[in-house]
């Protein structure tokens, strides 16, 4: 379980528009392409689906081993079935995982493609997704799934590309409050791997155990 995060020099993720935009330079992002290849799912939380309308697609790098699956954690459903996802669910799988997903919605999602399963929790859904041949999930965000896998002790590895940009007041910030980044809790995670990736900066945290 891998979170990765794209952190303003101010901390924040999104600018106050909550549009979205690049905050990494080109080599961060092949980066991300990079990781994307290697893993066996690739997740984000609703918001960002809604707010970003991603296609979580492998680009800029060579042909993944496997082909991800696309999971969205989402409690009630609410991933419009104009979203990228469910418009290319039937060619790339897609996967939502809810606590209570409205029925209504759950049956559009599904008529369009997308796999819908109800789930006790981020943890439950995790080990659903382990029973499926998941062994790697690299989740993308946004910040409460984010401050969600850190909180519940559920994250192997965080990785934060640090930019050099700032976002200013307002802005979406990386963790939710009162849960905090491992920058701030050095206590409980050990920096694995500091360097710079073109004008940003990449970090790898481990979890002490």
């Amino acid at each position: 379980m891998t979170v990765k995060l794209a952190v303003s020099a101010d901390g924040f993720i999104a600018p106050p528009s909550r549009e979205p935009q690049w905050i990494t330079g080109a080599p961060a992002r092949a980066e991300v392409h990079r990781m994307r290849a290697n893993a066996d799912a690739i997740g984000i939380g609703v918001g960002t689906a809604i707010a970003d309308d991603p296609l979580l697609t492998v680009r800029h790098w060579s042909r993944p081993r496997v082909n991800p699956v696309r999971v969205v954690f989402d409690s009630e459903a609410r991933l419009p079935i104009t979203a990228q996802l469910v418009l290319t669910s039937r060619a790339q799988p897609v996967l939502v995982l809810g606590q209570r997903p409205d029925p209504a919605a759950a049956k559009a999602l599904i008529e369009a493609g997308v796999d819908v399963q109800q789930v006790a929790g981020l943890a439950d859904g995790l080990r659903l997704l382990h029973e499926r041949g998941v062994r790697h999930l690299l989740v993308e965000g946004g910040a409460l799934l984010a401050s969600a896998l850190v909180r519940e002790s559920l994250a192997d590895r965080v990785i934060i590309f640090h930019s050099p940009a700032r976002l200013g007041p307002g802005a979406v910030p990386a963790f939710t409050a009162g849960i905090g980044d491992p920058l701030s809790a050095p206590e409980r995670w050990t920096q694995l791997v500091r360097r710079p990736i073109g004008d940003d900066t990449l970090a790898i945290w481990a979890p002490r155990r």
